[in-house]
Formats: C-alpha cells, sequence, structure tokens
C-alpha cells in the first residue's frame, strides 16, 4: 500500500503587531487553488500593516505557483514601497523553489527574523505593480496614472516614465478599439529597464494598429507582441540609466 499522505489544513494566518513592524505567522498548506483567498485576504492585511515580516516556518506549499500567491498579495497590496514584506523560515525544498522562480526579487526571503526587518528598508531587485482597468474613455488616463505613480514611488527619471505613458496610452487605446472588454496593465522595475506590459481580454486577438505600431517605434527601446488564449498581450521595455 502507498503511504498515507499527511494531513494538511486549510492556510491561515495570525498577526502580532510589533515595534515599526508587524509580524504574520503562517499556518498549514497552500495550495495554487487558494489563489483568490490568499490573494484577497492577505492583501488586505498588508494595507492595513504596511510593514510585515512573514513567518513561514508552519506553512506548507504545494510548489512555486502556491508559494508566488504571496508575492500576488504583495502586489496587489500596492507592492514596495507603500506596501514591505519580507520572508522568513521557509525551508528545504520550499526555499529552493522560492529562490529558483525567482520570486525572492519580488519579497525577499530571509534567514531569520531580525533579517528581515532589516529587509523591509531595501527595496526588492524587482518592483511590480499592477491594476485591472475597464474599457472607458477614462482607459487611457487611468493607464498614465499607474505609471506615474510607480514613477514616483521608484524614483524614474521622466525621460523614462514619460514615453512609457505614451506609450502605454495608445496601447490600452488600441485594445478597447479591438474590442477588448477588460485590460491588465502590469509595470515591471528591473535593474536596467521598465517593462510595460498590456493584456487585453477578449479582443478576438486583432492585430495592433498602425498607429500603435508607430508609437511604440518611436517611444519603446523594444517591444513585442502575441495573441493569447484569451486576447494578446503586448509588451515595451524601456531603458533605465
Amino acid at each position: 500500500m502507498p503511504p498515507a499522505k499527511e494531513p494538511t489544513s486549510p492556510l491561515r494566518w495570525e498577526l502580532v503587531s510589533g515595534l515599526g513592524f508587524d509580524l504574520v505567522r503562517l499556518f498549514g498548506s497552500i495550495d495554487e487553488a487558494d489563489g483568490p483567498r490568499v490573494r484577497h485576504e492577505l492583501s488586505a492585511i498588508l494595507i492595513a500593516h504596511p510593514r510585515a515580516v512573514a513567518d513561514c516556518t508552519g506553512l506548507r506549499a504545494s510548489g512555486p505557483a502556491a508559494l508566488a500567491l504571496l508575492c500576488h498579495a504583495h502586489e496587489r497590496a500596492g507592492g514596495w514601497p507603500a506596501s514591505r514584506l519580507c520572508l522568513y523560515g521557509l525551508g528545504g525544498e520550499q526555499a529552493r523553489w522560492y529562490r529558483e522562480a525567482a520570486l525572492a526579487e519580488q519579497v525577499p526571503l530571509r534567514d531569520s527574523m531580525p533579517e528581515a526587518v532589516a529587509a523591509l528598508a531595501e527595496p526588492p531587485r524587482r518592483l511590480r505593480r499592477s491594476a485591472t482597468l475597464v474599457a472607458g474613455r477614462r482607459i487611457a488616463r487611468e493607464a498614465r496614472s499607474v505609471i506615474d505613480s510607480c514613477a514616483a514611488d521608484w524614483k524614474l527619471p521622466r525621460s523614462v516614465s514619460t514615453p512609457a505613458m505614451l506609450a502605454a496610452s495608445e496601447v490600452v487605446n488600441g485594445a478597447v478599439e479591438a474590442g477588448a472588454a477588460e485590460v491588465r496593465i502590469l509595470v515591471e522595475r528591473e535593474p536596467g529597464r521598465l517593462a510595460v506590459t498590456v493584456l487585453a481580454h477578449r479582443d478576438d486577438s486583432a492585430e495592433l494598429g498602425t498607429l500603435t505600431e508607430i508609437t511604440l517605434d518611436a517611444f519603446a527601446d523594444a517591444w513585442s507582441t502575441e495573441s493569447t488564449p484569451y486576447g494578446r498581450r503586448t509588451r515595451a521595455t524601456f531603458v533605465v540609466d
């Protein structure tokens, strides 16, 4: 007979207020299927407690995708510096999953609580922020606002943020004209570059319009676009000196 599986309990958390930071103790198991609950509930905790250290010693994850939910919740809470989060206590295979999937570039992982507290002052290697935009007349303005807030928080020069805003405006407008009902914008800051990705849902995978291509050629250092099962993904990158 195969060995019996160890019983698992649903993910739960305990909040302990500290001096200058709050401790979130995670217990139980986490699976990719827990995504909606984890993103909603944990992001609400991080919004209310924007300087948090997560104790993961009691956490059991099913795989890298499950651990990524912690990063998704942090991103949903506004990301660094609006929400500061560092993990500690992941051991063995779970720590390897986390590092190999480059999740530690988004939310740092440390070996102890003091090291995690110290890391709250350090920006992650990869900064991410995303927003879902509803098709309408204000969508270009909302896309520009997302990038503008990133520029202010991440200290991006206007020479980068302005072309990124102009490119994003044209891409989201083009997506709406192509029939997209919903648009998601993802902004990522990595060493030496800024990337803006627009995910257009239910746009029948229409090709980019000529004006959109001209705008991307003019303002982005590099760009690409591809059809997806849900619509179209367009990504533009900008060099940051």
